[in-house]
């Protein structure tokens, strides 16, 4: 286990045992998508990928893509579980609801 996943387990075994359990359903399904994700790729043959190559290509070419440093500015942090703090009662209340609505659909 890294350093910081020890971390981040150790701010989260701090919060409340539902928030716990949101966050755990948020890892969990994060992860199966990873997987999902990966599968998808390994099925992708040289072809398909030639073929979406040049599909990029060619909008680059035709001026319909921007950089993505304008699509996605990127905010180095050094210390990512302080940065996050401030951010996890908004992210605490989300993932609850989002259990919520998962239950529900159970």
């Amino acid at each position: 286990m890294t350093e910081l996943l020890r971390r981040a387990l150790a701010e989260i075994e701090r919060l409340p045992a539902d928030t716990q359990d949101a966050v755990a359903t948020r890892i969990l399904a994060d992860l199966a998508d990873e997987q999902a994700w990966a599968a998808r790729f390994e099925a992708t043959s040289p072809e398909q990928w030639n073929r979406l190559a040049e599909m990029a290509r060619r909008e680059i070419a035709a001026g319909d893509t921007i950089p993505l440093e304008d699509a996605f500015p990127v905010k180095v942090t050094e210390d990512p579980i302080r940065a996050a703090r401030g951010s996890t009662h908004g992210l605490s209340r989300r993932l609850l609801e989002e259990r919520r609505r998962e239950r529900a659909r159970n």
